[in-house]
């Protein structure tokens, strides 16, 4: 039997797992839906940004006025060609046409910068932020397997520690009754009228 101070340990415990599991799959559940509705993190696919910026980082993209990019910036913008790719690299070099700049990018891991160049208009923007591993994190919790283990998984271990507690508290009390109505009558008193 679980003595009284145990027990309120145990229920005080069962209650802050119960609580954290619940705020994870609530906190997963917003990222999934907030990403889907505003879609604030674009993932990274390649190392060519390596090592400032790797495989499975998520990045925050700021617009950007044309004539606000300078050489040194990581910019984004769409790689024409027949795949139409959105790329991550840097400015390594700028010449002035007329009202925009002509881009010469490099991935900071590639040995050459790359073939073709690009207008100042074509980028999307520079990046604001990099968070480290996010991606990787979004790709997995949009799986089935993702969105198991991070929300139904919670939830379902949260609604079972709950369960849990009410029995634990169930016992406690019982165990708490039988002891109060066990006791013998104390000494000096009679029973009898």
């Amino acid at each position: 039997m679980i003595d009284g101070r145990a027990s309120k340990i145990l229920i005080v415990t069962l209650r802050w797992i119960s609580f954290a599991l619940v705020i994870l799959a609530i906190s997963c559940s917003f990222l999934v839906i907030f990403q889907a509705i505003f879609k604030p993190f674009n993932f990274v696919f390649s190392n060519s940004m390596s090592p400032q910026i790797s495989k499975g980082d998520a990045i925050i993209i700021r617009e950007v006025e044309p004539n606000q990019i300078e050489v040194g910036d990581v910019v984004v913008f769409i790689e024409h060609g027949k795949d139409m790719k959105i790329l991550i690299h840097r400015v390594i070099g700028m010449e002035k046409r007329g009202s925009t700049g002509v881009l010469t990018t490099k991935g900071d891991s590639e040995p050459k910068a790359d073939s073709q160049k690009t207008s100042s208009d074509e980028v999307l923007g520079k990046v604001a932020l990099r968070i480290r591993g996010m991606g990787s994190f979004f790709s997995f919790l949009e799986t089935g397997r993702g969105y198991v283990s991070l929300i139904v998984a919670p939830v379902g271990l949260a609604l079972l520690l709950v369960f849990s507690l009410s029995l634990v508290e169930k016992v406690s009390i019982s165990g708490i009754r039988k002891r109060i109505y066990r006791r013998p009558p104390p000494t000096g008193i009679s029973n009898s009228l």
